[in-house]
């Protein structure tokens, strides 16, 4: 039982400490991050502080890493990562390629300036930080990425 305790006890501060590692490091080391649960307060005991779960927050969840994009403070808005892109951020291994373009949900999600997305079977790079556009459509601020 004090080896279970003890277990116990190293895998929360690993999991505390993993918050501080480099984003582009991150996603290499997923497994050091706590996974993410729907029981509100088992989460906050586990990651939270004063009752919240803070911006910032990386959980992995379905073999992925995100980041939440807002303080949590109630167990309403502990929704699943893999199910609103609203609240959570998808953070993309670089190695892997550009991930696959979603329409953004504005205010909450947007592409920043750099960032990679596959659309129509070519790789785009936004060229503007909070951007909505569709790639490839008439004005839209993205470019090709071999262009």
């Amino acid at each position: 039982m004090i080896h279970t305790e003890r277990a116990r006890y190293y895998r929360a501060k690993i999991e505390l400490a993993a918050q501080r590692v480099p984003e582009d490091m991150a996603v290499t080391v997923i497994s050091l991050f706590p996974l993410w649960a729907a029981d509100f307060d088992a989460l906050v005991a586990a990651v939270g502080e004063d009752g919240v779960i803070r911006r910032g927050t990386r959980l992995r969840r379905g073999g992925y890493l995100f980041t939440n994009m807002h303080d949590i403070s109630h167990a309403d808005h502990n929704t699943d990562p893999l199910e609103d892109p609203s609240m959570w951020s998808r953070m993309v291994d670089p190695d892997e390629g550009a991930p696959e373009w979603f329409m953004p949900q504005w205010p909450f999600t947007q592409w920043m300036y750099g960032s990679r997305a596959m659309h129509d079977g070519v790789v785009w790079v936004s060229t503007a930080d909070n951007n909505v556009w569709e790639p490839g459509s008439s004005g839209a601020p993205w470019r090709q990425e071999n262009e």
